[in-house]
C-alpha cells in the first residue's frame, strides 16, 4: 500500500512523502496527525492575521494607504521592473483589498508584460490611463495590448508611443471600435 504523508517545510508549504506501509493502524494515525497539523496551521494563520490588525500601520485609513501605494507605484514606474510596487498587495489581505479598490493605482499600463496590461486595464476601472509604449521591438501580444489600451481613448491622460512610422500606421489603421 502506498501512503502519502504531508508535512510542512520551513516556509509553510506542504511537503509530501510517499512510502509503502503495511500497517493500516499506523496509516490511520499518520492521517489523523496530518489533519491535526493542518488544523493547527490554520489556527496559527488566523492568529497571525488577528495580530497584524493590531500593528500601528494597520490603523491607517485606506485612503492613506492608497496614497502611500501611489507613491510606491510612481517610484517604480521608471525602474527596470515597473510592476515592483504590486508587492505591497502581497503583504496582507487588507493591503491587497486596499490596492484592488484603488483604480488610479492601476492606470499606468505596463506593456512589457501584455497579460498584466490587460489586467491593469480591468483594475483601473474608469480611472485615467497613462499609455507609454516602446514599440521598436514589438511582439504580436504587445501590439494587441497597446491596441486594447487605445480602445479606452477618452480615459487616456498621457500617451507616448515610440515606434517606426509603419508600426504607428498599422496600429492606428487597426479597427479601434
Amino acid at each position: 500500500m502506498a501512503v502519502t504523508t504531508s508535512t510542512t517545510s520551513h516556509d509553510s508549504r506542504p511537503c509530501t512523502d510517499t512510502f509503502t506501509s503495511h500497517d493500516p493502524a499506523a496509516d490511520k494515525t499518520r492521517r489523523l496527525i496530518d489533519q491535526e497539523m493542518q488544523r493547527l496551521e490554520d489556527s496559527i494563520r488566523v492568529l497571525k492575521s488577528r495580530r497584524n490588525v493590531l500593528a500601528p500601520i494597520a490603523r491607517l485609513p485606506p485612503e492613506m494607504l492608497s496614497k502611500i501605494f501611489s507613491f510606491r507605484a510612481a517610484e517604480s514606474a521608471e525602474s527596470l521592473n515597473p510592476l515592483e510596487w504590486i508587492r505591497v498587495s502581497h503583504d496582507s489581505r487588507h493591503w491587497r483589498a486596499v490596492a484592488l479598490d484603488c483604480p488610479s493605482l492601476w492606470g499606468s499600463l505596463v506593456f512589457t508584460r501584455p497579460k498584466w496590461s490587460e489586467e491593469m486595464l480591468k483594475r483601473s476601472k474608469m480611472a485615467s490611463l497613462v499609455v507609454k509604449a516602446d514599440l521598436t521591438c514589438i511582439t504580436p501580444r504587445i501590439f494587441e495590448a497597446v491596441r486594447l489600451a487605445l480602445l479606452h481613448g477618452p480615459r487616456i491622460h498621457e500617451l507616448q508611443l515610440r515606434a517606426a512610422s509603419a508600426t504607428i500606421k498599422h496600429l492606428l489603421s487597426t479597427d479601434l471600435e
